[in-house]
């Protein structure tokens, strides 16, 4: 008995929509070239979970060389130095989380020129002018106790950092 043929239209369908992610509440599907049950996005969410510091340098890296800065952090001294200040625990997006500041803003990231300050912190700095820096920001001027010297609504405000603050 011969078998009745299968139309192309319905082989062609079958391959073209391939299955669901195995992930439960995933409405995402898997990829034709995919050897595992899960989709890409699932997979990348685990890694990101089961590797938080590997994941956070590898970010770190990228944000530097996407902006054009010099990164020569190896992952065995960013991990020191993210357990050390405390930073693995607490890095965020809220305004007391710690972010990463490079103290000379002219270098890279560096062992010697980083350190962990509040991301509420590391944006007023943006504001602060270093000495030897001319940029065509804001004019920032030096805070003293006669205002009289102060133009009309330019920032007077400067944080004057030390040198040999840790982390």
């Amino acid at each position: 008995m011969k078998r009745p043929r299968q139309s192309k239209l319905k082989v062609k369908a079958a391959k073209k929509y391939p299955i669901k992610c195995a992930t439960k509440f995933c409405r995402n599907r898997v990829g034709k070239a995919e050897k595992s049950p899960i989709c890409g996005k699932c997979r990348a969410r685990r890694w990101k979970e089961r590797h938080p510091l590997r994941y956070s340098f590898n970010k770190l890296r990228y944000r530097a060389k996407e902006r054009g800065h010099v990164f020569k952090l190896t992952f065995e001294q960013y991990q020191r130095f993210a357990l050390a200040s405390g930073y693995a625990e607490n890095k965020g997006k809220t305004a007391e989380s710690f972010s990463i500041d490079r103290i000379d803003p002219e270098r890279g990231y560096e062992l010697d020129n980083i350190r962990c300050v509040t991301l509420s912190e590391n944006s007023r700095l943006r504001f602060v002018t270093w000495p030897g820096k001319s940029d065509n920001g804001p004019e920032v001027h030096e805070e003293t106790e006669d205002r009289a010297d102060a133009d009309d609504g330019d920032c007077v405000y400067v944080e004057h950092l030390e040198e040999n603050e840790p982390f």
